[in-house]
């Protein structure tokens, strides 16, 4: 039973390694500038692009003023559609309505006058 002695296990360490090279870059004042300045053109470009969208289609001014005329013709035509004359007495509650939904979009668009003046572009 005797045997030789165990041997020790061996035990391999890794060479060591340098921490990594951390660099440090200086940015010139000049691209700051040309941030600048490109963030500018972005601007006059977004404002351009605007502008030509509210002479396509008008300001939100604009819209919100056509709505409420659209609606007011719309409210109109409908009332004028309805039948008249005799023996339409059971209309009697749509022509009711119909004046109260044209005298809603006339106030509308009243209100939306006073409040949104047309601009022109």
């Amino acid at each position: 039973m005797g045997g030789s002695p165990g041997t020790a296990p061996t035990m391999m360490m890794p060479a060591p390694t340098p921490p990594p090279t951390l660099y440090r870059s200086v940015i010139p004042e000049e691209d700051y500038q040309r941030v600048a300045e490109r963030m500018q053109r972005i601007n006059e470009q977004t404002k351009e692009a605007l502008a030509r969208r509210d002479a396509m289609v008008g300001t939100t001014t604009d819209i919100a003023k056509r709505a409420a005329a659209r609606d007011v013709l719309t409210a109109a035509a409908y009332q004028s559609a309805l039948p008249t004359g005799e023996g339409t007495g059971k209309y009697d509650a749509v022509k009711a309505a119909a004046a109260q939904a044209l005298e809603l979009a006339k106030a509308r668009k009243e209100e939306a006058d006073k409040q949104l003046p047309m601009q022109s572009t």
